[in-house]
């Protein structure tokens, strides 16, 4: 008789955030067509891979007809394209701050959250496509709640991208805190997923991974309070 395997249980991780503090979001995923794809040992070939990455920033661009069914997804968009969000709600879950893709939305009036701008393939030149930063010993007081979003901006659902990962990094060592391969539902569309929050308890940072599919936009906001 085969074993069960035993449910994951979400991670909660204690943060030691001494001295100067950066930590960063990592979301990863392989473009649809990696034929133009730079490799590693012929540098040779990194000029066609620019090329390619602005003729299908214009694509994107041209295409950007939204989905009149309300997903907020691209009709004709022939590539993947996901999109790292964060949302700070304070301790009574009321909205902070928001950093993501958008140019006007890369940075947050206190300066302390920013995004490293949109990319529309995952030709992002490796790990860590989009990225988003914190300033973790400058955060003001409201910040409480520190939420990560994937979300597919194009027609294709999470089941179909390659290989998503998104990551939590402490930047002052390199190293990785918690890495979760997005893993979506097979037997059903899924746009978003709700990777996991920040949040403090007196002067102290944990993260809680959570681990949510969605099958469509929300009002985020009102949506995350419920982690609180």
């Amino acid at each position: 008789m085969a074993e069960t395997a035993a449910p994951k249980v979400p991670m909660k991780l204690k943060l030691d955030l001494s001295g100067r503090q950066r930590l960063m979001a990592g979301l990863s995923w392989e473009p649809i067509d990696t034929a133009y794809a730079p490799d590693p040992e012929n540098r040779s070939n990194y000029y066609l891979y620019d090329v390619y990455r602005a003729f299908s920033f214009l694509v994107h661009i041209r295409s950007a007809e939204k989905d009149e069914e309300g997903k907020g997804c691209e009709k004709d968009y022939a590539y993947f394209d996901l999109d790292l969000l964060c949302f700070v709600l304070d301790k009574d879950g009321n909205p902070a701050a928001y950093s993501g893709p958008a140019a006007s939305d890369m940075i947050d009036k206190a300066e302390v959250v920013y995004h490293s701008g949109e990319d529309y393939s995952g030709f992002g030149g490796g790990r860590d496509d989009e990225q988003v930063h914190i300033e973790m010993n400058h955060i003001p007081e409201a910040y409480q709640n520190i939420f990560f979003i994937a979300a597919s901006d194009s027609k294709f659902s999470l089941n179909q991208v390659k290989n998503p990962t998104i990551r939590l990094v402490d930047c002052r060592t390199e190293k990785t805190l918690a890495e979760t391969e997005i893993k979506a539902p097979v037997d059903k569309e899924t746009y978003a997923f709700l990777y996991g929050r920040l949040y403090r308890k007196g002067s102290e940072w944990f993260f809680q991974e959570i681990g949510e599919f969605m099958d469509g936009e929300q009002d985020w906001p009102v949506y995350l309070k419920k982690y609180i």
